[in-house]
């Protein structure tokens, strides 16, 4: 997430120091990626498992680049989701593919670089990174807190009052975002997300979130300015969760993009789904393909 005025990168708080001691030496850009791996139709449970892709997608580096793993199977679903940091290139999503391309139907990858604004997503071995589009998430709510001076424009755009300073609305959109996964930013303030915590990003002292760039409907792009001047929260949800939320923490507003595979709008991932859906490939589970 990119609150913070567009420029070179930094140096974060630490990082030489810790470079040094892991022996990184100059970090790279790092990359959050979140892997889904569809199963192939017939592959027997425990032929392909989490721990075994974890392995295989971290075996150049030898671990994961500066991302807390994260796995979930969910096997029901003939799928294997997971999550790791890389650097440079998809290095890990082309030996996982080398390793297991026979029990596998394709691998799906959402990558954030933390030299960017926001992820894109690709399968593979069709199209792959090269041919990578951006990835969407979606949201049906949204909730501002703190605003009780927005209320007479809020009300004619079809938001109601959920008590003294603050107005919920249902609306269903879609943007753009970068979630970043990288834990090394130590000192910023952390929310939970599906898989690891994620970690705050300081918004910058101008006058708006930067939402246009990130494709947010207008109807929530128009009152932006309003609610960075006079608001004390926004939280984006999708099916009761949060999904981007912004909070103003002392005199600063931070950020944190927590979208996931359930979220995700993109497409060619949400195409994929319902051709699995067809062959009667999902069945009932709890994993976050839901």
């Amino acid at each position: 997430m990119r609150c913070f005025p567009i420029g070179s990168r930094r140096a974060w708080p630490g990082e030489r120091d810790r470079s040094a001691r892991e022996g990184f030496g100059q970090v790279a850009n790092i990359a959050t990626v979140a892997t889904a791996a569809i199963l192939r139709e017939r592959a027997p449970r425990g032929c392909v498992t989490a721990h075994g892709l974890l392995r295989a997608v971290t075996r150049s580096y030898g671990r994961s680049y500066c991302v807390p793993t994260w796995s979930y199977d969910d096997y029901p679903r003939g799928c294997i989701y997971l999550q790791r940091g890389e650097k440079w290139s998809p290095t890990g999503v082309i030996q996982a593919w080398e390793r297991y391309s026979h029990l596998l139907q394709a691998l799906w990858v959402r990558w954030y670089d933390d030299g960017g604004d926001h992820d894109v997503i690709f399968p593979y071995p069709t199209g792959g990174y090269t041919e990578r589009e951006w990835c969407r998430y979606g949201f049906d709510r949204v909730r501002i807190s703190g605003a009780a001076g927005l209320g007479a424009d809020l009300e004619k755009d079809g938001w109601y009052s959920e008590g003294p300073g603050t107005w919920g609305a249902t609306i269903r959109g879609s943007y753009l975002a970068g979630n970043d996964r990288c834990d090394l930013l130590v000192e910023h303030p952390k929310l939970a997300s599906p898989t690891t915590p994620a970690r705050g990003q300081a918004c910058g002292s101008g006058t708006t979130f930067r939402w246009a760039g990130d494709d947010i409907p207008a109807a929530l792009v128009r009152h932006e300015r309003a609610i960075v001047a006079g608001g004390a929260a926004v939280e984006f949800r999708w099916r009761g969760r949060p999904t981007r939320v912004y909070q103003r923490r002392g005199d600063r507003w931070w950020g944190w993009y927590l979208d996931d595979w359930d979220n995700c709008v993109a497409p060619g991932w949400l195409a994929d789904l319902n051709q699995r859906a067809a062959r009667g490939r999902t069945r009932r589970g709890t994993g976050p393909g839901v």
